[in-house]
């Protein structure tokens, strides 16, 4: 099971997100592949999502691009 739009994700992990700053700084801490339980509410109920995290990125270096993530100036 994925997340869907709509999803209000409240947990990650047992890690309470409760503002979009708290779970950019949860998702930083993960890496593509890493196993993730999401704790949402979907259509008035609580569910829990046990999935692998996915930036959606292909490469690392959409990473470096889009977040910084690695990055080392020269």
């Amino acid at each position: 099971m994925k997340l869907k739009k709509g999803d209000v994700i409240q947990m990650v992990d047992e890690r309470e997100v409760p503002n979009a700053m708290e779970l950019d700084k949860v998702f930083k801490s993960y890496h593509n592949g890493d196993a993730v339980t999401y704790t949402v509410l979907r259509d008035g109920a609580v569910q829990e999502i046990a999935t692998k995290y996915d930036t959606g990125y292909s490469s690392n270096l959409w990473l470096v691009i889009f977040h910084g993530h690695n990055f080392k100036w020269l």
